[in-house]
């Protein structure tokens, strides 16, 4: 029973469940009805209202109609579902649910409702039916509706037909409102406010945007305005800015979208605006102006990095762009418009620096390390940021490389004797120094190995802080223990004082110095010397072209038919040739003084013949002779006259020729003399080398005692030495050789037997030898025999060091001796003259002017001026042999030369008293020139050799040397033409 029971109430919740469907389906059903009803009413309503516009009591009772029709759907269509299935409205009976899911599912049909009600009313049917029957008939029902959904009976039909009627309801009502939206909501406005009393609406209504906006300063603002009501083609839009009094007007005319639009331009301050049209006006909007924030002014401190000394500066306000040391130290100032939240320097690369702020004032600091760029970014309390930031750059201003330069020597250079090399050294940075070095290595030897590294030599900056400076220092060399022909390379190397980077460092250029060999040394100096004679001798020859043409346009002059412009051409030529004559002096004094300074720093002379090179150096620079340039082109300006003088070029040519011959003459006599100094250097050259090999000989032998028997590697580098030691000797007697042929060329005058004597000695010697056998004993271990060879070889150079000691003193003695003779036997001759001129005077001071004797007395004055020429011949010979021969000698003997001459002119005219007075100024010159030729004697007997060769208390004096021969050639050339 219980069981069947079961089944029972199963059904019943199943039907229970079909009903509730029914309820939902009828609200859903009765909503979707009231939906469009409404929608439909709403509608009614606004349209209405915005047709008629209503009063109060109007729009009161459209109100009320649609309020009672909300209430009328509401409780026909909505209110009986939702009291159904809230349970308060009673729900149709069991048994009609059953007949409608039995109609539902045709092979139940009425089995449901039959089975319902026999088991209802089965205690009654008891005495009809049997029991079990009526429970097999209910369990067969079960089972066949068990699988079935009662709830498939309740039919949605009418749901989906009315729902798609809804849909239609809502799109209509939208599309009212997207038609007239405005007209629309203003109806809903006054329905919604039904007692209250609205004016009437206007015939345009405006429709504005944006309306009421804020915007940036500068902004520009686009404005579109629709209308509704009565149509407008065009409208006006009214704009006034704050501080204005009136409004701007401006004319808008429809769109081809039926919108009026226009643009308000970089809104500067607030504005007001409306629209206008047909005296109807739109409500009064306002744009509303937001400043940015701006900077006013910014302000940056640089202070430069420590070691620049530069001090701190303050750039001029809004001064962005910055030229900087890198490591210089920033500092910003910054004012703004406005209150700001955050200032940042926004770098190039993204990064950012955040400043300080308070209120309107901003700062900060960096240190700039590289070029960048960057600008400001300025945010405000409202988020606004500055516009269009002006992009700044900072560039890093290079910290220059210092610089060095050796000034002194500034090429490569030989090392001499003293082992010390004096530098000047050029530095510059534009900041200073912290460190200054003189790098040095050996890079070739004869008896070393190279060195593969520099090593340095820290030198003294008196001055680190200052930006160019002269730095000198001596360099010794001495530690080095350098033998000849060693070379090292150096160089001086400086660094800045940047502490930022790191210092920097500039070398200079790369040199080397060469300790040379003596016999290199002497090797330069000879080719130097021979060099500067043969230059002077091309010169020689060049001068006697010079007096050729010179004699050639002095015949040309006397012809008739003379062609001047050819006469010109030849003048102007040897202008030229002059000139290159005395460009090749100069290059040959320049060479000469660089050989005298290479042989006094190494003290490769005695002190006498070094002076006589100086001073020959002297004599040298002034033997360019301005007097004959300046009467060449004195002759070149008379050629060039537009009417020739034919006198005045006579003057000119005989002048051009009394300075051509005086500067040939002093040329050949120094052409003589540096032949003869050459001798003496030579002589000195011997001295020196003999007394070089003799030292290395000696340190040779005390290397050699020293050397243990089985130290075969100094055994073989003092072989090796020794086998230098043995091609000096054989230089030495090449140089013998030479020096003995030089001396054939004035047999008379150099110690030639001592000479040859000294030569053949030394070849039979066969030093060479000797020392080649040393050399070859060291390399056998027979160090005892090696020694007793370099013994032999020492003995050898000391007999050959004293032979040429003799001979450099016979050379000075022999040279005084026939210089002494020769200056003995000229003075003689002139204080002869001097008493023969004196004669001549008192015999002509007393003589009648028509006296016959006239002609007599200017034959002797002829004769002793004949005689003086040749004592001014002899004396110019003379001072091709010795500088005892003094310019005021010359000088005073042209003197008499000339007045002789002009004494001769007196007598001619009969003028006893001029003739006299002429002949006695030039026993004057004579008697003076004597006295200069005595105190010359003087002076070489008490100063030994100072009057030979070797003379320096005459020294000083040559440098007026041509100009005294010019005088004496000048009154030489005068007396001739005249007592011809």
């Amino acid at each position: 029973m219980n069981h069947h029971s079961n089944f029972y109430n199963e059904i019943l919740q199943r039907l229970s469940g079909v009903r509730s469907k029914e309820h939902r389906l009828a609200l859903f059903y009765g909503t979707l009805v009231t939906l469009p009803i409404l929608l439909l009413a709403f509608l009614s309503v606004i349209v209405l209202e915005q047709l008629f516009t209503f009063e109060t009591t109007g729009r009161t009772i459209l109100v009320s109609v649609f309020s009672l029709l909300v209430l009328v759907a509401f409780g026909l269509f909505i209110a009986p579902s939702i009291l159904r299935l809230l349970g308060v409205l009673k729900s149709e009976e069991n048994h009609a649910t059953a007949i409608k899911v039995g109609r539902h599912f045709p092979h139940i049909h009425d089995r449901l409702i039959d089975a319902l009600q026999m088991y209802e009313h089965r205690s009654g049917l008891e005495q009809f039916y049997s029991l079990s029957l009526i429970d097999a008939s209910f369990n067969d029902l079960y089972t066949a509706i068990q699988p079935l959904d009662f709830r498939e009976a309740v039919s949605d039909v009418r749901v989906r037909k009315i729902r798609k009627v809804a849909l239609y309801g809502v799109a209509l009502f939208m599309l009212v409102f997207v038609v007239s939206p405005s007209g629309f909501l203003d109806s809903f406005y006054r329905l919604s406010h039904f007692n209250t009393s609205f004016a009437a609406p206007l015939p345009i209504q405006f429709i504005i945007e944006p309306g009421n906006l804020e915007v940036v300063r500068g902004e520009n603002v686009p404005v579109t305005i629709r209308t509704s009501g009565k149509p407008v083609k065009s409208i006006e839009l009214l704009t006034k800015g704050e501080g204005q009094t009136d409004f701007d007007r401006q004319t808008l005319n429809i769109g081809s979208d039926g919108t009026f639009q226009t643009e308000l331009k970089s809104i500067k301050t607030s504005t007001e605006y409306y629209a206008n049209s047909d005296e109807v006006s739109s409500e009064k909007f306002k744009i509303s102006v937001l400043d940015r924030p701006l900077i006013r002014t910014f302000q940056f401190t640089v202070t430069p990095p420590a070691y620049t000394r530069i001090p701190l500066k303050v750039l001029d306000e809004n001064t962005g762009d910055l030229s900087v040391y890198p490591g210089t130290n920033v500092d910003l100032k910054l004012l703004t418009s406005k209150e700001v939240e955050s200032a940042t320097l926004v770098f190039h690369d993204s990064t950012t620096l955040g400043l300080s702020v308070q209120e309107k004032d901003a700062s900060g600091h960096f240190i700039v390390k590289q070029n960048r760029s960057y600008h400001f970014l300025l945010t405000d309390i409202s988020g606004l940021h500055n516009s269009d930031p002006i992009e700044y750059t900072i560039r890093t201003i290079p910290d220059e490389y210092p610089t060095v330069e050796i000034i002194q020597p500034g090429k490569n250079t030989d090392l001499n004797e003293s082992m010390t090399l004096n530098l000047f050294i050029n530095i510059k940075d534009d900041f200073g120094f912290s460190r200054l070095r003189l790098a040095q290595k050996l890079v070739h030897s004869k008896y070393e190995q190279p060195a593969e590294e520099f090593t340095f030599i820290d030198l003294p900056l008196a001055r680190p802080h200052q930006t160019a400076t002269d730095v000198p220092y001596q360099w010794n060399l001495s530690q080095l223990n350098l033998v000849p022909e060693d070379v090292v390379a150096y160089y001086v190397e400086v660094l800045d004082n940047d502490n930022i980077n790191g210092p920097k460092s500039g070398r200079s250029e790369l040199y080397l110095i060469r300790f040379p060999s003596l016999e290199e040394v002497f090797s330069d100096v000879s080719e130097s010397h021979q060099q500067s004679l043969e230059s002077m001798q091309s010169v020689a020859k060049e001068t006697e072209q010079l007096s050729k043409d010179i004699e050639q346009m002095q015949r040309e002059m006397k012809k008739p038919n003379k062609n001047d412009w050819q006469m010109q051409k030849k003048a102007d030529e040897m202008v030229k040739r002059y000139e290159a004559m005395k460009q090749k002096m100069e290059e040959t004094s320049q060479k000469m003084n660089e050989m005298v300074n290479k042989m006094e720093e190494n003290k490769l002379l005695s002190e006498k013949t070094l002076d006589k090179y100086s001073e020959m150096q002297k004599l040298l620079d002034q033997l360019r002779s301005p007097e004959l340039m300046e009467a060449l082109k004195k002759l070149q300006e008379k050629m060039k006259g537009q009417q020739p003088n034919e006198e005045q070029q006579k003057q000119a040519m005989e002048q051009l020729k009394a300075n051509e011959d005086a500067f040939r003459k002093a040329l050949e006599r120094m052409i003589e003399l540096l032949k003869r100094i050459h001798i003496e250097q030579k002589i000195d050259e011997l001295v020196k080398r003999t007394q070089e090999m003799l030292k290395q000989q000696e340190q040779l032998q005390q290397q050699t005692a020293q050397t243990k028997q089985n130290d075969k590697l100094k055994q073989n580098e003092l072989a090796q030495k020794q086998q230098d030691m043995k091609k000096q000797a054989e230089d030495l007697q090449k140089e013998a050789s030479d020096l003995t042929k030089k001396m054939e060329e004035f047999p008379k005058e150099m110690p030639l037997s001592e000479m040859k004597k000294a030569e053949q000695n030394m070849q039979q010697k066969n030093t060479p030898s000797k020392m080649q056998k040393s050399s070859q004993q060291m390399q056998s271990g027979d160090m005892e025999g090696s020694k007793e060879s370099q013994e032999q070889a020492e003995d050898d150079m000391k007999e050959f060091l004293e032979q040429m000691k003799q001979v450099q003193n016979s050379l000075q003695s022999k040279q005084q001796q026939q210089i002494v003779n020769e200056l003995k036997k000229q003075l003689d001759n002139v204080v002869e003259l001097s008493k023969r001129e004196e004669d001549l005077k008192n015999q002509t001071q007393g003589l009648d002017p028509n006296s016959q004797r006239f002609r007599e007395n200017t034959q002797q004055q002829s004769d002793i001026m004949q005689d003086l020429n040749n004592v001014a011949n002899a004396m110019g010979e003379l001072g091709k042999k010795t500088f005892a021969v003094s310019p005021e000698m010359g000088k005073e003997l042209g003197n008499a030369m000339r007045q002789m001459n002009e004494a001769m002119g007196q007598m001619e005219n009969r003028n006893p008293g001029g003739a006299g007075q002429k002949q006695g100024e030039g026993m004057g010159s004579l008697n003076r020139a004597a006295m200069q030729m005595q105190n010359a004697l003087n002076g070489m007997m008490k100063g030994g050799g100072g009057g030979g060769m070797g003379m320096a208390g005459l020294m000083s004096q040559l440098g007026q040397m041509a100009g005294g021969q010019s005088g004496l050639n000048q009154a030489t050339q005068q007396a001739a033409g005249s007592g011809g």
